[in-house]
């Protein structure tokens, strides 16, 4: 039997490269969007496109059946879909903090669940979920994307030691900052910010600062991602994490040795945030 892979949010950045590249490598590619539309291309590529909300549950049923039915080896599912909620914490709905974790953390389980009888049919395998280096570092205006992620860490921590005794490999992928869509999404999901916010001329200085340094200087490229998500499948036995992108390697070291009072001087310093002082909180 061919081995079949699932991908969830192809329909751009690291989900459209992984798929494009897993039809080159010879996969069976069950490539999968909200809007199946946006995918249309991967189509005409080689690929079985098919409409996947995360966050409906009938329609994760829906395309696992598809599979099932189409009488594949489901061989691995490559958890890619989610967003970047920005903006400070204390003006974030609870309707866009659920939606985030809904989207990020409960969808992605979701998928999971419902994919590993598959998997499991042929005790080989593997799941592939895409968190972030924000997984591991939490930074200003992205209190809740990173909590979404740090939560994907841990999901994937006891997955790993959940379903290895059935030949199931969990490999975590974090990138750093990538080149797509992905950014001007997080960006624009600030803008619900009002201008009288105390954090408007912080919001201002974050976003400037993350488009013109970290993407134009050291983002990588969806490609990038897909290359290492490749690699890692095709490893007897890889390792639990890999990260993605110089910054990514650079934060992951930083977060584990450096202190708290450490990190926040150095957001601080590279952002432009003031810290309190008698006359105010400015930033």
């Amino acid at each position: 039997m061919s081995k079949a892979v699932l991908i969830t949010g192809c329909s751009s950045g690291i989900g459209r490269a992984t798929a494009e590249l897993l039809l080159r490598k010879g996969y069976i590619v069950y490539a999968t969007a909200r809007k199946p539309e946006t995918i249309n291309d991967l189509k005409n590529k080689g690929a079985v496109t098919m409409h996947l909300d995360v966050t409906d549950l009938s329609s994760v049923i829906k395309a696992i059946n598809r599979i099932e039915a189409d009488g594949v080896q489901l061989f691995g599912l490559v958890n890619n879909a989610g967003y970047g909620q920005m903006g400070p914490i204390e003006e974030t709905t609870e309707e866009m903090a659920f939606n985030q974790i809904n989207t990020n953390v409960l969808g992605l389980a979701s998928v999971t669940r419902h994919a590993l009888p598959l998997i499991r049919k042929h005790a080989e395998g593997f799941v592939v979920n895409v968190s972030s280096i924000a997984g591991k570092v939490s930074m200003p205006l992205s209190g809740w994307y990173c909590a979404s992620k740090f939560a994907v860490e841990a999901l994937s921590d006891a997955l790993r030691l959940e379903v290895g005794q059935f030949g199931i490999k969990v490999i975590t992928i974090e990138p750093g900052p990538i080149r797509t869509m992905f950014g001007e999404t997080a960006y624009s999901s600030a803008d619900h910010v009002p201008d009288s916010s105390v954090y408007k001329s912080m919001i201002i200085r974050l976003t400037g600062w993350s488009k013109n340094t970290l993407s134009d200087r050291v983002a990588g490229k969806p490609h990038d991602v897909a290359n290492i998500i490749y690699k890692a499948i095709q490893k007897r036995n890889p390792r639990a994490r890999y990260r993605v992108t110089l910054i990514a390697r650079f934060l992951h070291i930083l977060r584990k040795y450096a202190s708290d009072r450490l990190m926040d001087f150095m957001f601080r310093k590279q952002m432009g945030i003031k810290k309190y002082s008698k006359n105010g909180s400015t930033f």
